[in-house]
């Protein structure tokens, strides 16, 4: 009977057990071991298989989706990466295409030799035993959480890659490029720059916004040159890809959660909000607008970015001191629009009805108000003139009156008296000459009573003339009001 090791038994596991574990479509976490060759991401199982993912770093935790599987002499797997379960922490001295100068402490397996680093970081350089206690120049190729490996660039082929690389560089380097780094914590500073070795050449990076060394700042060249570059800090710590993404990803989740990717329904959509709206990329109704329960929905991603373009231009109008108003009608909103605005202490804010075209169309509406202007101006003089008129004739009648009420009242005394005097006269000869007195008296009274029905009628005449202008009055109010309501018309 032949006698298995424990060797013999892990092949023939594997060789029975490696085909069927691994399959495309399937989802896994994995986690990031190396980065190799183009930053890709590498994830080694125990089964043999090596998982090759287009991006991560070492490190990190992510949820991929199998789509090619290789099962030839070498296993490998490629795969797309879905979400980041958890980023790394990790700070590697060294990346993928780097070129770092060392020294070679010591000889490694298999004629290689290792050069230390910082926090016992090792490089394993193959063909490089020879080169032990030597000053030598490496492009690191492969990456991993405690080691990398890299090439020497002594040998032709070496030397004709390194000034690829190099060219590379310089050709990346162009003013406008940004890029994420990290400052050297033994950075020099030269006047208000600090000055570090960046990509083969010389950083000149302009200090500002409080960067210390040791930061990691967001920067953005401004010149270049053969050897010389300057830059500006755009922003300190900037996310890193894989944060934006979860970051991203939340906060489209929370916008899901709150539900603002449910739309108006399908047929009080505007043609203009076809590009905000989630649109079918596959199926018999590719290229439309995905509909539920008669209501479209709302690209949310789109959504996001327009909410941050937003924020960050009424950040520079905050920023100048502008003033803001608010406008939102809606029951759900109007109290949000209130207390927002509030908070704030020098906007405004519209949370009810207002006149129609007043905050739209005001440009409009200043027209039509100096079309109006005229119009109600000739309206008030009309009227001014009117009752200027309607009140002198008021004024002449009540003097009229007034005179007449004066008059009476002095008869009458006149006759108290002559009454009186007829009472204590006892004279029978002045009896004859009261009698004539009295007579004429009462032709007098008489001739004034005629004079005083006279002038009633003239009163009551000048009343129903009064009338008839306030009429008149009316009615060219009435004809005012037409033409005003005309010209708005128009």
């Amino acid at each position: 009977m032949k006698q298995t090791t424990p060797k013999t038994r892990a092949k023939s596991a594997r060789k029975t057990e490696t085909p069927n574990l691994l399959k495309a479509g399937d989802v896994l976490t994995l986690h990031i071991t190396a980065v190799g060759a183009k930053n890709t991401a590498l994830a080694e199982l125990p089964n043999g298989f090596t998982v090759v993912l287009p991006e991560g770093q070492v490190g990190d935790h992510v949820r991929c989706k199998i789509s090619k599987v290789i099962t030839g002499a070498v296993k490998y797997a490629t795969a797309n990466v879905l979400d980041y379960v958890t980023p790394t922490s990790l700070n590697l001295p060294v990346g993928v295409g780097q070129r770092i100068t060392g020294t070679v402490s010591k000889a490694g397996p298999k004629n290689s030799g290792l050069i230390t680093l910082e926090n016992n970081f090792t490089v394993i350089v193959p063909n490089a035993a020879n080169h032990v206690n030597d000053n030598v120049s490496v492009i690191i190729t492969r990456v991993k959480a405690t080691y990398a490996f890299g090439t020497l660039l002594e040998s032709r082929g070496l030397q004709a890659k390194a000034s690829i690389l190099k060219e590379q560089a310089s050709f990346q380097l162009q003013a406008g490029t940004k890029f994420q780094i990290e400052i050297p914590s033994t950075v020099k500073t030269y006047n208000n720059y600090f000055v570090f070795q960046f990509k083969g050449s010389v950083l000149f990076l302009r200090q500002g916004l409080g960067v210390q060394p040791g930061d990691k700042v967001l920067m953005k060249l401004t010149k270049t040159d053969s050897r010389f570059v300057v830059g500006q800090i755009l922003k300190i710590s900037p996310l890193s890809s894989q944060q934006q993404k979860a970051m991203i990803q939340s906060e489209v989740r929370t916008m899901i959660q709150t539900g603002l990717h449910f739309g108006k329904k399908t047929v009080r959509c505007h043609a203009n909000m076809r590009p905000y709206l989630w649109i079918r990329k596959k199926g018999k109704n590719a290229d439309r607008p995905f509909v539920k329960r008669g209501r479209h929905t709302i690209n949310v991603l789109r959504t996001r970015r327009c909410l941050h373009h937003s924020l960050m231009q009424l950040a520079k109008y905050a920023a100048k001191g502008k003033t803001f108003l608010f406008v939102g009608t809606k029951k759900s909103a109007a109290s949000l629009i209130a207390k927002t605005s509030l908070l704030t202490q020098t906007s405004f804010y519209v949370n009810t009805r207002w006149l129609g075209g007043m905050l739209t169309n005001w440009k409009t509406i200043l027209k039509s108000i100096a079309q109006i202007r005229p119009i109600l101006k000739e309206k008030q003089r009309l009227i001014r003139t009117l009752l200027e008129k309607r009140h002198q004739i008021k004024e002449r009648l009540i003097f009229k009156v007034n005179l007449l009420r004066e008059r009476s009242r002095q008869l009458v005394t006149k006759g108290q008296l002559l009454m009186t005097k007829l009472a204590k006269s006892q004279a029978a000869s002045n009896h004859q000459d009261l009698i004539q007195t009295s007579k004429a008296l009462i032709l007098k009274r008489q001739q004034l009573l005629a004079r005083t029905q006279e002038l009633v009628k003239n009163y009551t005449a000048l009343t129903q003339q009064s009338h008839k202008i306030a009429e008149q009055t009316t009615l060219l109010r009435q004809k005012g009001q037409k033409l005003v309501e005309q010209k708005q018309t128009y």
